[in-house]
């Protein structure tokens, strides 16, 4: 592994870290100054808008870091590729907001937080991440992300003060995603240049881009389908338990989404110049994140119940059996996530990953239908965990051929038995009457430190190269 991509993954990484870090912070305080109905209305008016901005985005963001990471050090074919794919972004951008307005007419849904997507939506016009991203500038992203993040986190603070400020909390959110994404066309001025394309090499990225649109706007439909559909058919506070629900699972996806961020664009340029390197870094990476999914999913179950207490407040208690059963997708979701986007998007399997995401789309918009009106919300949770896990069998159809699902698995229930006893730890510990923050020290630190070091010896025991190249690198430093 390269030192390049070991800072990249460090960067996005380290960003995903602070990403589940921040809401400890924000959340407790936003949860109490707004209501649950609130919170809900606004998660309900951006899961509608984020359905167009999926729209207009196709799969840009997917197409946009593979072809750029072919072309990243010919200029002339990066000047010409940016500008390709970027002219479809714009001109979608333009329908997808006419449509947005006409939608929110046709609905009726005149409330200020609906209107207030609509910029939202006018982030399109400036989302380039997928330049960075092909271009590997995790560190510029990472700095970006950071400031702005920290910046909004102020402004709630100073500006949020009661429920009468939940436009202010609408405004603070969509207008922070706009202004990061101003900071990345400066790449475009200084590096790339301008260059008007013509229709015909316009036209020729669509229908690759379209197939790739499909399993990303079914992977997000997982969510904001949800959160829509309650909408109508629930209580409106059950989208915010829902949403409150989804965001421990979501943190600890983050790290997942750093890792695959970096991947993407690393493994596009590599089945290209180096097979033999592309399929080491796939395995090694498919072992890693899966230990890790395994030991955070089983860490998080444990600490569920006090997460919920001091995270959000007594009054999401309710919230507590959906957090379980939302946990059980990070394993799936981050497997069938890291399948996808480190090794059918850069092999160009694009019509299997559409059709693995498609029919897990569908399968979840059935079991949505079924479980609403059976069990209410916890039946949309567990319909999350049915459709990721139907989409990793349909993926292992089309891949068994290409990758040996065994290497990676074999080991899988010794670090579940790791796990295992690691929750055993977690809930003694919480039977303990101590002080509650020991009590917290006690089950993080304790409990991090039997999965480690459990997977550790395991991981020295099969000689695993990956970790052996670390002890190498230690030990020459120290002779």
């Amino acid at each position: 592994m390269g030192s390049s991509l070991k800072r990249n993954l460090l960067y996005s990484v380290s960003y995903q870290i602070l990403i589940m870090i921040l809401p400890f912070i924000v959340t407790p305080y936003v949860s109490r100054v707004l209501t649950p109905d609130q919170l809900g209305e606004y998660s309900h008016a951006n899961s509608l808008a984020y359905y167009f901005f999926l729209f207009s985005m196709l799969g840009v963001n997917s197409y946009g870091t593979r072809e750029i990471s072919k072309v990243k050090y010919d200029k002339s074919k990066l000047k010409s590729t940016f500008w390709q794919i970027y002219y479809i972004q714009f001109f979608l951008a333009i329908i997808a907001i006419i449509l947005y307005l006409i939608f929110l007419y046709v609905l009726k849904l005149d409330g200020f937080l609906y209107y207030i997507q609509i910029i939202y939506l006018g982030s399109i016009f400036f989302d380039i991440n997928w330049l960075a991203f092909g271009l590997e500038r995790f560190r510029f992203i990472t700095l970006r992300n950071v400031l702005i993040k920290l910046l909004s986190i102020i402004l709630i603070f100073l500006l949020v003060k009661n429920p009468g400020d939940i436009w202010i909390y609408g405004l603070i959110m969509t207008v922070s995603v706009v202004v990061s994404l101003f900071f990345i066309w400066p790449i475009v001025f200084v590096e790339i240049g301008f260059q008007r394309p013509k229709m015909k090499l316009i036209f020729h990225h669509i229908r690759p881009d379209v197939l790739l649109m499909i399993p990303f706007l079914a992977s997000s439909a997982f969510t904001y389908l949800d959160n829509f559909m309650l909408g109508f058919a629930a209580d409106i506070k059950n989208v915010a338990y829902y949403t409150y629900a989804n965001s421990l699972p979501n943190m600890l996806l983050g790290i997942m989404t750093g890792v695959v961020s970096v991947l993407m664009s690393r493994m596009s340029y590599l089945t290209v110049h180096s097979h033999e390197e592309s399929e080491k870094l796939f395995f090694a990476s498919m072992r890693f994140t899966s230990i890790l999914n395994i030991g955070l999913t089983f860490g998080a179950i444990g600490v569920a119940k006090r997460f919920i207490n001091i995270y959000l407040g007594p009054q999401y208690d309710t919230a507590l059996p959906m957090f379980y059963v939302m946990l059980l997708t990070v394993p799936v979701n981050g497997f069938s996530s890291l399948v996808r986007s480190a090794y059918m998007i850069p092999n160009k399997m694009d019509k299997q990953a559409m059709k693995a995401s498609l029919f897990g789309g569908i399968v979840k918009l059935l079991l949505n239908f079924i479980f609403i009106s059976l069990i209410g919300v916890i039946g949309i949770c567990i319909s999350s965990v049915a459709s990721h896990a139907f989409m990793i069998v349909i993926q292992y159809i089309y891949t068994k051929k290409e990758i040996c699902y065994l290497k990676i698995l074999r080991d899988m229930p010794y670090y579940i038995l790791v796990a295992i006893t690691m929750i055993a730890f977690i809930w003694i510990i919480e039977s303990l009457k101590i002080n509650v923050y020991w009590k917290i020290f006690l089950q993080i630190g304790g409990g991090g430190s039997i999965y480690v070091t459990g997977s550790l010896i395991k991981l020295l025991t099969v000689k695993d190269p990956f970790v052996n190249a670390i002890i190498d690198k230690f030990r020459n430093r120290n002779h």
